[in-house]
């Protein structure tokens, strides 16, 4: 898939080769959780993972949750590893006041940075080297009422587009936005505290994924790329870095 795929395509997501991942700094990389293909025993999860997620696992309600919480955030501990050449146990996390993650200490040094997103029976963990990044995931729900969502949270300009097209396209083209505007939010770091309706991305299936304009005079809206990604015929996704990206590589951890 290139930087704005709109065809599913599971198999582009390869087994990663073995030992340590390099990653340049023009490079987003994807890892794709399934957990549907993934041993549910939590034995070897759970020591991964510290006591604060622990705490924070036990606080759903539902066993189901409780046990995808476990295993993505030990698998994300797992995958950063590779990069970091760090047992996934001993890696630590701190956050900043919107509750975004990021290497705590020396490990913050070495530049890397990553960000988690999932939906349904997916998750998706985005890495890169030296720079922000926010991902986002969605399940595509046929039976939402996008327009009243839209009407909500889009831009005026995005509405317009979003209504302006076939309706056999508009379902696809509001999860499209959806992404790119959550991922966006994410790769600032800031959350919801900027609202969804203050910047405009592209929508329109098939047309290259893209922040148009932002009120936020200090973030130009040509500093940031965005990779479209469908890691499946029934998800959507996208990753949002600052700046220029070359090359977006895939790697399934449920190979």
């Amino acid at each position: 898939m290139s930087l704005n795929s709109n065809t599913p395509d599971p198999d582009n997501f390869k087994t990663p080769p073995s030992g340590n991942i390099p990653i340049s700094p023009d490079e987003i990389h994807v890892w794709r959780i399934n957990f549907e293909n993934i041993n549910c025993d939590l034995t070897g999860h759970s020591k991964i993972i510290s006591p604060e997620e622990k705490y924070r696992a036990d606080k759903f309600h539902f066993e189901k949750d409780k046990t995808r919480f476990i295993i993505r955030h030990s698998i994300l501990r797992s995958v950063l590893g590779r990069y970091l050449l760090r047992k996934p146990e001993s890696i630590q996390f701190e956050y900043n006041t919107h509750g975004k993650p990021a290497l705590k200490g020396n490990l913050y040094n070495t530049g890397i940075q990553f960000n988690l997103s999932h939906s349904n029976n997916l998750a998706l963990i985005a890495i890169v080297l030296n720079r922000e990044i926010g991902i986002d995931i969605e399940h595509i729900n046929a039976n939402i009422d996008y327009e009243n969502i839209a009407i909500q949270y889009f831009s005026e300009n995005e509405i317009s587009e979003l209504r302006s097209l076939p309706s056999q396209q508009q379902l696809i083209a509001f999860y499209n936005c959806w992404t790119r505007k959550e991922a966006y939010i994410k790769a600032l770091g800031q959350g919801l505290a900027i609202p969804l309706s203050t910047f405009d991305v592209t929508l329109t299936p098939n047309k290259p994924a893209a922040l148009l304009k932002t009120i936020h005079q200090s973030l130009p809206h040509n500093c940031h790329s965005i990779a479209n990604i469908r890691p499946h015929l029934d998800y959507i996704a996208a990753a949002v870095v600052p700046g220029q990206i070359a090359q977006v590589k895939y790697w399934g951890w449920d190979k």
